[in-house]
């Protein structure tokens, strides 16, 4: 039951963590274009580049948002043999566990923050000038695109249960 609940609950997060950043990245790039339409110069360029990068909000999708699919199998399971329900469940977590891994290491830190530094950078050498706050915004975008893509780092579903070796470790 433990394991049952926990993963269900880690499910509803990683749902949850998936459509905020969708609707997060909707709006940044809905922002960006509908500036488009308000300016007539160098500004238009900088704007379609941060609609594509408000794209890259919206691609991760976390193996813990099919846990519902995973977990109506457990509980079938669970049924007939426990030992093959647990070790399904041991499974899941395992690789949930492996997957915000991935997307939280080291890595996956610095991308975000060296792929909006060097977008900014190109695109204020291509428009000719580099205003932080300003008429271009290119300083104050680039940060806005960092807090963005580490907040979304930071906050990557993790399974809220852990086995180790033979035992189940609860964390809260």
């Amino acid at each position: 039951m433990i394991a049952e609940e926990a993963i269900e609950r880690d499910g509803k997060y990683a749902r949850n963590w998936t459509d905020a950043w969708y609707v997060t990245g909707v709006s940044l790039i809905t922002l960006s274009l509908t500036s488009i339409f308000q300016y007539h110069d160098y500004r238009v360029s900088e704007q379609v580049v941060n609609a594509t990068l408000g794209t890259l909000l919206m691609i991760q999708v976390p193996d813990a948002t099919y846990n519902h699919k995973s977990l109506q199998g457990i509980r079938t399971a669970a049924v007939g043999d426990p030992c093959l329900a647990l070790s399904s469940a041991r499974y899941i977590i395992e690789v949930n566990e492996d997957d915000a891994n991935q997307h939280q290491n080291a890595f996956a830190y610095i991308f975000p923050i060296a792929l909006n530094v060097v977008v900014g950078a190109i695109v204020a050498l291509a428009e000719g000038h580099w205003d932080f706050a300003g008429h271009g915004d290119e300083g104050l975008q680039t940060l806005i695109g960092i807090t963005a893509s580490e907040l979304q780092v930071i906050t990557f579903p993790r399974p809220s249960l852990k086995f180790t070796g033979t035992s189940l470790q609860a964390t809260f």
